[in-house]
């Protein structure tokens, strides 16, 4: 009704009423009932729009007088009544009044008294009772409304159809009612209800209705209670779940920012139970999104909590400088009067406490005692948690009295600690706790001040917090042995004999409630003995306390070795107490005699039986005698057979019973006890309950069990099935579980057996992870923290020694000192240090110790790194072995010294050794160390007598080594590796027959699957090729190339590069193994790491191969395996329209495969940006991308199947390259490697490469030359990035870089003409001699003659285009003789064939850009003068042209205009990285233009590229043969030609050569080209250009470091 009817109806109603209701008629009172009813309705929603309580009321009043004319049995009065309630309750929402809520209560009442109707409307009527009951309970707080709501919602829901779109609200809004009603009476079934309801109502609601995620994330409200009455684990799960859809699709807004802190709430909760890192970062992660949505101090608190949990795991710096940001956030949003301020305060110092605690920066403790004393001043005195703030506020102050060591703060710290406890109630449950910090803070200011009344307080605090302590609770044991610290201090300062005999009563008070000996009971054991036996002893000089310091072994014969049993009892001053030892071990065995008095209880048994286990064992470890754990066996045996199923000490005494056939089988070799160990620790870890100390322990047996099984069978499945079970441990085992580290050490040498075994290199970097985590956890544990030091170093070394990684190295040396700065520069005073500080780990180890020989040996490995680093670095390869390079007999000071360590070492080892009793399984591992000892002695002193102890040593091991068992290989190979040696020092025959024998006898030992096997092949293989020395040893010679061809082609291990002079076969199985281990699977960062470390090979084998008069060989052997990663570029991007492929559909699958694993490996390029992408999406991209190239591998195989397709992307054959290259001009590859020079050159009508052997060069001199080069561009600042500087002519001279100029001038003006001369008469002159190019040209008849050249190795950083002889009477270059491009493989020009089609005409042209303030770069202001002139000449010229510079371009203008014109000359700011090469750019005033963006684009008609940059054709030292510069990626990317430079240019320079290049281009185009540009004759261009350019500059040094950069590649 509108408001003109609102009004007609007044007036037609104000007649109408003149009467009574019961005087008007029938038809006048439905009349008056309807518009009545009307102008209520509109009323109602005039209301809802205005909330003004003056329409509601008249609305409430239209209702009633509705209602009065209505008869009693009219079917619309039910509506009527209800329409009223609706109304009443909506006035109660905004007036609260009870009178409303109360009278729509009874109509609802009283309409579904009157009438049943139809269930649709009935359903309504109850739902509107349901509501207005609930909204009465709220108010008025009765839970009978509470009840009555309840019972309506679910009669509403019985009502409701299943397919009634109302139906999942009414089910929300049961689930509500019911929330409430457990929130009231705390019903746990009214919680179900509600959950079930609530999952009933989202089961049914669709998706996309914009309730369903806030129900969501109401649910997960609901679960999250329950999870706290309950605690199920799976009530958490739900609620994350729920909380995480919700939060997924919930956009914005409050509900958003609640969503998310529920989320970061139970996933912190869930932290807490699981102890999972990935829990606390969702968390943290849930309140990072919280605060971004709507910033609120709560959330904030949240997340500093959160990111100072995640730093007590990680002990990142980042996260608890992130928490103290987030809780300093949270108090700006928090006001003055907020009653949390004072708790967010203490957050604040907290976090600010724990960042001191770890960098001990003083401004950090003065901040955090600033802000707890603020906390307490903001605390009423009456409040709870003032005593909390004051507890605080003392610990703060303690704190920095550690630091400062001024007693203000620690007479402030007590103080504090003393109005905590006097604050504190006693039967609080935070009293025990503050009496113990009260007691340490005047303990330390006992320490500090010597005052007595100080340690008598402490020790009557620390009383009465043991006495408050349950005997239950895990804080008990530390206040005891705090309690007996003090009194043992209290004993040094008054010699008051009492307080020592309560210190150990203490003490063994917390012995007794120790639950888990095993990992508990040395720590106390060793307190015992270091903090009261000793003292008590001397003092009262008695024999009780000894034997009752003795007596508790029992209890840790499993926890404490027999040497650190003898040598604790020793501190005590007992020397001969083997035999009491004994005695006393096992006197248990006298027990037998009791059983047959006892009740035949078979448990009693069987904890018998495990006790005699326990002592026989004990005896077994100190004696080694195998009749003793044979006992063991039996006794356990027993003990298992004798304990009921279900009792809880089966588990544990399943894994003594499967130790001890472990252990047995180490000394035996039989199979079938390890088998049987590995089914009794199977049932250990099935009948453990998890979580409980005996499932770890049986999980841990249980993967050391499969380990030793795997060093017998070498069965990859038993090492996997080991690291299984060290995991489980890890997963299930809280962080801060004092066994964990133990644990995280088997991990780590689990991984490591599988990595010696498969070679597999993730192997070893978990090892190395577990095994630091080992390390950092170790704390307080001094006897193993050395030898947890010393395997992470061993570990990092192995890596080292297959990654070639300097940085490796660096981290085993640190390793070794936890924190050691030594780096690649060598500081010698680090290592000194570290060998120092390992020496201290070995003196703290007892004489005697089992660890004591491995320690010793990480030393000596130490003093050899140390020796490695000092002296100069030998030639490699087999010029170091046939020049049977030893260690030099004479001795420096300095060697002279380490030969002294070593044999101080010696010394220790060999009592370890002679200690060891004959059949001690650990005797053939000890023999070996004191072997590997003199065989470093030797290599330090060169005296024979040392090689000859190290072979008796090795020998002995070897002969103690059972035939079967897995070292056996290793330990033949070591011995026959010391007969080589020695053989090498002293040439006996027999000697290297011995290491020959040996070595083959290991090879044959060893299984085909071993990572070592490819190591031992060569080491047999040297053997060998040193025999040749020999007459007629052409056999021998041949078992050397079998050796490391086998090594070459093992598909185990990394690729082992062999080195002898006929091994052809190998090497190229060796170069295809590379292309495997660089393959598309790989990040580019993978890929180029693996070829870094085996970047020499191809050179080497090319050298071979010119030796043995091969240089076709040679020519394939270099193709393929150089430049890797741009031939992969290129194969993405085949065209593939002339491919005989069988159908149309293959042929899009391919290019589908091709575009998508383009895409994803171009962009799986690891950089910092990286790792901030979560885990799920970097996990999706590897999955994707291992499935695009197994899919394109497939491909491949079927491709080549096809008939005329057999070589499709494969490297060429040197046929096909001459074939290619006949029909382009000479291409000179030159090879480089070691003393080796040769030239390999393809020239058109020839079948085969001409061999043009270099003598006069080699690998030395090329580096040699790079280093002179080097050193001259470094003093003329061509190596720097920079701006303009005056040169030597007052000019402006400008590369276009950025970067300080250093103002040297060259040291040796001839350096660069040396340089070059020296190039042309070792290389250059010699190679056009044989070529007959020696003739000079009438280049104004004919042009001179194109050749292409294919430099290798150091050799791609020297200017070989520019080689001359450039005297001021005579200069010959090769400029006169050639127009020279480069390339950097031939297949790049082979692919590239001049029959290829021309670039589109509507392409054809040229666009231009000049970019003089680019970011991070100096003004290069010529590049304007450059491209103008270009530009100007362009248009003259009526060629397609197109200029944008400086802020006009975008870096997606660019790439547009890439697409439009063929050519494109970019003059401004280049950076190349090596690393990541498809990441090298081109700067610009607004962004950076990368290959990867510009490859991406498979640019179709690209031609030309003009790079007037700086170093666009500087490679990477290290991947040499890769060719990582931007003018190979912009070949890969599709230009034919590119002219770049090799070094810095002059800004003045640039636009005189681009200019004479474009004219040269301008005047020789084709007739009828019309606007269209061809870069064909671009290399003549640039000939012609830098040509004028030197005869402008002339050939002076500097001159020809102007002129030479300018390269050309290409066609």
């Amino acid at each position: 009704m509108d408001e003109q009817g609102y009004f007609r109806s007044s007036q037609l109603l104000s007649s109408l009423t003149a009467s009574s209701p019961e005087q008007l008629k029938l038809g006048h009172r439905i009349q008056l009932r309807n518009w009545y009813r009307d102008i209520g309705s509109t009323l109602h929603k005039l209301f809802l729009d205005s909330q003004q309580l003056c329409d509601i009321t008249a609305a409430i009043s239209s209702w009633e007088k509705a209602l009065d004319v209505t008869l009693t049995d009219d079917p619309l009065k039910p509506n009527l009544l209800a329409n009223l309630a609706s109304s009443l309750i909506a006035r109660f929402c905004s007036t609260s009044d009870v009178c409303d809520i109360s009278r729509a209560i009874s109509l609802h009442h009283e309409v579904l008294s009157v009438t049943s109707g139809p269930d649709s409307a009935r359903t309504a009527w109850l739902e509107g009772l349901g509501i207005a009951s609930y909204l009465r309970f709220k108010r008025a707080g009765d839970q009978s409304d509470l009840d009555e709501a309840v019972l309506a919602h679910h009669k509403a829901v019985d009502l409701t159809c299943q397919d009634d779109p109302n139906l999942p609200a009414r089910l929300t809004r049961l689930s509500k009612v019911l929330w409430a009603r457990f929130q009231k009476a705390n019903s746990s079934q009214d919680l179900d209800h509600a959950i079930d309801a609530r999952l009933r109502g989202l089961s049914l609601t669709q998706e996309g209705d914009p309730r369903l995620y806030h129900w969501l994330s109401e649910l997960g409200v609901l679960y999250r209670r329950r999870y706290a009455c309950n605690d199920s684990d799976v009530d958490l799960a739900e609620a994350i779940s729920a909380f995480k859809s919700a939060a997924d699709h919930i956009t914005s807004g409050t509900t958003l920012a609640l969503c998310l802190s529920s989320l970061g709430d139970a996933t912190r909760v869930r932290f807490g139970i699981t102890r999972d890192l990935a829990d606390i970062n969702d968390a943290i992660c849930a309140y990072n999104r919280a605060v971004e949505t709507r910033p609120e101090a709560n959330c904030f608190q949240n997340l500093g909590l959160s990111l100072q949990v995640r730093y007590n795991l990680t002990e990142s710096l980042g996260d608890i400088n992130a928490a103290i940001v987030a809780h300093e956030r949270a108090l700006i949003l928090t006001s003055e009067d907020d009653a949390s301020l004072p708790s967010r305060l203490d957050g604040l110092g907290l976090s600010l406490q724990t960042r001191f605690d770890s960098t001990g920066d003083v401004a950090d403790i003065d901040a955090a005692i600033s802000v707890h004393e603020t906390a307490v001043q903001r605390t009423p005195r009456t409040s709870k948690t003032f005593p909390t703030r004051l507890d605080s506020l003392g610990v703060s102050l303690q704190m920095r009295f550690n630091k400062t060591r001024n007693t203000l703060d620690i007479d402030a710290a007590v103080s504090a600690h003393k109005e905590a406890v006097s604050l504190t109630s006693g039967n609080h449950l935070s009293l025990p706790s503050r009496l113990d910090g009260l007691g340490v803070a005047l303990e330390a200011r006992f320490a500090c001040v010597g005052n007595l009344e100080d340690i008598n307080e402490a020790i009557s605090a620390q009383e009465k917090a043991v006495a408050l302590t349950p005997a239950s609770h895990p804080s008990l044991n530390a206040r005891l042995d705090s309690l007996g610290a003090f009194l043992k201090s209290r004993f040094e300062h008054t010699g008051d004999i009492s307080d020592l005999t309560k210190a150990i009563s203490n003490q063994r008070k917390g012995l007794g409630n120790i639950r888990n000996p095993r990992t508990t009971i040395p720590p106390w054991l060793s307190i015992l003995g270091d903090d009261a036996l000793e003292p008590r002893f001397q003092a009262i000089y008695g024999i009780v306390d000894l034997i009752q310091a003795i007596l508790p072994l029992k209890k840790a014969v499993k926890a404490a070795s027999r040497s650190g049993v003898l040598a604790w009892l020793a501190y005590l001053g007992v020397t001969d107490c083997r035999d009491e030892f004994h005695d006393i071990a096992l006197a248990v065995l006298t027990e037998e005699k009791i059983l047959k008095h006892t009740s035949k209880d078979p448990d009693l048994f069987g904890a018998f039986f495990c006790e005699i286990a326990k002592k026989f064992t004990a005896r077994f470890e100190q004696t080694g005698d195998l009749s003793d754990i044979s006992e063991a066996f039996t006794a356990s045996q027993m003990s298992v057979s004798l304990t009921p199923a279900g009792n809880p000490a089966l588990p544990a005494r399943l894994t003594k019973l499967g130790w001890c056939l472990e252990t047995r089988f180490k000394r035996s070799g039989e199979l079938s006890d390890i088998s049987q160990a590995i089914a009794s620790h199977r049932r250990a870890v099935e009948l453990a309950s998890q979580g409980r100390p005996d499932t770890h322990e049986a999980l841990l047996q249980l993967g050391v069990s499969f380990r030793s099984r795997f060093r017998q069978s070498g069965n990859l499945s038993d090492i996997s099935e080991a690291i299984s079970a060290h995991k489980r441990i890890i997963l299930q085992t809280p962080r801060r579980h004092p066994c964990l580290p133990r644990w995280l050490s088997e991990l780590a040498t689990s991984y490591k057996e599988r990595f010696l075994r498969s070679g597999n290199m993730p192997d070893i970097t978990e090892a190395i992870k577990a095994q630091q985590k080992a390390v950092r956890l170790t704390v307080g544990n001094y006897n193993m923290l050395p030898e947890r030091l010393s395997s992470l170093g061993t570990l990092l070394q192995f890596q080292f020694n297959y990654s070639c990684d300097p940085p490796d190295l660096e981290n085993a040396i640190s390793a070794h000192q936890r924190a050691l700065r030594f780096d690649q520069n060598g500081d010698a005073a680090d290592l000194c240090e570290a060998i120092s500080l390992q020496e201290r780990a070995v003196g703290l180890v007892p004489t005697g110790h089992p660890k004591l020989s491995s320690l010793h040996q990480h030393l000596v490995k130490m003093l050899e790194v140390e020796e490695e680093i000092l002296r100069p670095s030998p030639r490699s390869g087999w010029d170091l072995l046939n020049t049977h390079t030893l260690p030099s007999v004479h001795v420096s000071s300095r060697v002279a010294a380490t030969i002294q360590r070593i044999r101080n070492g010696l010394v220790l080892l060999k009592e370890v050794a002679e200690w060891t009793s004959k059949g001690h399984p650990d005797l053939p591992d000890r023999l070996i160390d004191v072997s590997k000892s003199f065989k470093s002695l030797f290599l330090h002193s060169g005296d024979t007598l040392d090689i000859a102890e190290a072979l008796s040593y090795q020998q002995k091991a070897v002969d103690l080594t059972p035939g079967g068992s897995v070292e056996l290989p290793s330990r033949l190979g070591d011995l026959g590796a010391l007969f080589h040696l020695r053989f090498q020092w002293h040439p006996l025959p027999s000697d290297l027959d011995a290491a020959i024998q040996l070595q083959q006898m290991a090879v044959n030992l060893t299984p085909c699957t071993d990572a070592a096997l490819p190591a031992r092949l060569n080491n047999l293989g040297d053997a060998f090729y040193t025999r040749t020395c020999y007459p007629d040893a052409f056999e021998d010679l041949d078992n050397s190339i079998l050796c490391f061809e086998r090594a070459a082609t093992s598909t185990v291990g990394p690729p082992q590069p062999s080195q002898s002079g006929r091994i052809l076969v190998a090497f190229e199985k060796a170069l295809q193994l590379i292309w495997l281990k660089a393959g598309l699977d790989k990040t580019l960062e993978g890929r180029f790491s693996q070829l870094q470390r085996t970047a020499h090979i191809a050179r080497e084998a090319a050298a071979i191969a010119c030796r043995l008069r091969k240089p076709a060989k040679a020519v394939e052997l270099l193709e393929q395996c150089r430049c890797i990663v741009w031939n992969q570029v290129n194969s993405l991007h085949t065209p593939l329209d002339h491919l005989p492929l069988p159908d149309d559909a293959s042929t899009k699958t391919l290019a589908d495969v091709l575009e998508n694993l383009s895409t994803v490996t171009a962009f799986r390029i690891p950089s910092p940006s990286v790792s901030r992408v979560s885990s799920q999406d970097s996990n999706n991209t590897h999955s994707r991308h291992s499935t695009l190239t197994q899919r394109w591998k497939k491909l491949l195989t079927t491709i080549r199947y096809t008939p005329g397709l057999e070589s499709f992307l494969l490297p060429l054959t040197s046929t096909a390259l001459m074939k290619h290259a006949s029909s382009l001009g000479t291409i000179i590859i030159v090879n480089v490697y070691e003393d080796r020079c040769d030239a390999l050159t393809l020239i058109p009508g020839h079948d085969y490469p001409v061999h043009i052997p270099l003598p006069q060069f080699n690998s030395q001199k090329a580096s040699e030359y790079g280093q002179i080069l080097a050193v001259e561009l470094y003093n003329q600042n061509l190596r720097l990035r920079r701006g303009e500087e005056a040169s030597e002519d007052g000019l402006k001279f400008a590369p276009r870089a950025a970067g300080p100029y250093l103002s040297k001038r060259s040291q040796a003006a001839k350096g660069v003409h040396g340089v070059l001369g020296n190039l042309w008469t070792g290389i250059v002159k010699p190679i056009f001699t044989k070529l007959e190019l020696l003739n000079i040209v009438d280049q104004r008849k004919q042009p001179l003659p194109r050749i292409w050249w294919c430099p290798t190795g150091p050799l791609t950083f020297l200017p070989l285009h520019a080689a001359g002889i450039y005297n001021a009477g005579m200069s010959e270059s090769g400029m006169d003789y050639v127009i020279a491009s480069y390339t950097p493989t031939v297949a790049v020009l082979a692919s590239r064939s001049p029959l290829d089609p021309k670039v589109k005409n509507a392409r054809a042209g040229i666009f231009l850009t000049s970019q003089p303030n680019a970011l991070r770069g100096s003004p290069i202001r010529g590049t304007t003068t450059e491209v103008m002139s270009v530009y100007t000449s362009a248009q003259d010229n009526g060629v397609r042209v197109m200029k944008v510079e400086g802020d006009d371009l975008t870096v997606e203008k660019c790439l547009q205009y890439m697409e439009d014109f063929s050519s494109v000359h970019l003059a401004c700011h280049a950076s190349q990285n090596t690393q990541d090469p498809l990441r090298s750019q081109f700067r610009f005033h607004k962004g950076s233009l990368s290959l990867q963006e510009i490859i991406h684009k498979n640019l179709q008609n690209a031609d030309l590229a003009f790079l007037s940059a700086c170093e666009t054709s500087a490679g990477d030292k290290k991947l040499s043969d890769e060719a990582v510069h931007l003018a190979a990626g912009m070949l890969a990317a599709g230009y034919r030609r590119v002219v770049a430079t090799m070094w810095a240019i002059s800004d003045l320079d640039a636009p005189d050569v681009a200019d004479d290049f474009y004219q040269y281009l301008w005047t020789r185009r084709e007739k009828g080209l019309s606007a269209a540009f061809d870069g064909s004759l671009s290399a003549h261009a640039l000939h012609y250009a830098v040509q004028r350019l030197r005869d402008r500059l002339g050939d002076s040094n500097n001159s020809l470091l102007r002129w030479a950069p300018y390269v050309h590649f290409g066609d």
